[in-house]
């Protein structure tokens, strides 16, 4: 890659630039760093636009890339794109190559076997699920194990058991994103079980931002619990405005409110 080609590549990264990158991918077939990072672009671009095309395009990258020394990560993400195209049986071939590649590190084996729990908790065995979860928790106190294998419990109806899971992450106050995202998760959970008194004691008691999706369940379902007027609950007037129920309108309605632009 020469000096002209590399700085437009560092740029095109730096700024995100999926139009550039792609065109130096496509003048560039065989530098391999810019395809990888052109795959990254397309699939950051296909889940913020809910666009499959891009997804196709990334997966044909990553097919590439797996006679490269980008095998691992190419595996890993072709895994991934198959869960977003509902194949979890090639999903988990993908996953299972790399648990067991020759050349495998200690982060590849633990996003495979991470991946591998996902993949059966969604579509597969419960039963396996944990036992992926349960061996990265005991070799490595992995976190995201923790919050999956508590996810895992409450939907399998052991909600005390996940719940307690997900209390171990928020009493740790040495990690401030994964003690959010179990208060998220908690409540989400504390919603779908009809726990009102719990969720009202974890939000007073941990004072924290909630996130605009749970927001907008929190105030659904308290409308409908309470039969209150909705002006009396926060965001609520959202609900009872959209017909049909349409969560990212809702959303949007909601900002605008933040911003000052509600009538």
């Amino acid at each position: 890659m020469n000096n002209f080609i590399y700085n437009m590549f560092k740029e095109a990264k730096k700024e995100k630039n999926i139009k550039t990158m792609g065109a130096l991918y496509l003048g560039n077939p065989n530098e391999h760093n810019i395809a990888l990072e052109y795959a990254k672009l397309l699939i950051e671009e296909g889940n913020k636009n809910r666009d499959k095309q891009k997804f196709y395009e990334a997966e044909k990258i990553f097919v590439e890339l797996l006679d490269t020394r980008n095998r691992n990560y190419a595996l890993l993400e072709l895994g991934k794109l198959q869960m977003k195209f509902r194949k979890p049986d090639m999903a988990k071939k993908c996953f299972e190559e790399l648990l067991h590649s020759f050349d495998a590190e200690e982060k590849d084996i633990r996003y495979a076997t991470l991946e591998l729990g996902r993949t059966e908790s969604r579509y597969g065995s419960a039963d396996k699920a944990r036992k992926y979860f349960n061996s990265l928790i005991n070799d490595y106190g992995d976190t995201a194990a923790i919050l999956e294998l508590a996810k895992l419990e409450i939907e399998n109806g052991n909600f005390k058991l996940g719940e307690k899971q997900l209390y171990k992450l928020i009493n740790d106050k040495k990690n401030i994103d994964n003690s959010e995202y179990a208060i998220n998760l908690l409540i989400v959970a504390y919603l779908k079980n009809n726990q009102y008194t719990k969720l009202v004691k974890i939000i007073e008691k941990n004072n924290f931002y909630i996130k605009y999706r749970e927001s907008l369940l929190l105030s659904k379902e308290l409308n409908i619990f309470f039969k209150a007027p909705y002006k009396n609950i926060p965001f609520s007037y959202t609900m009872n405005q959209i017909v049909g129920y349409d969560e990212y309108m809702a959303i949007e309605h909601i900002m605008d409110r933040h911003n000052g632009n509600d009538d």
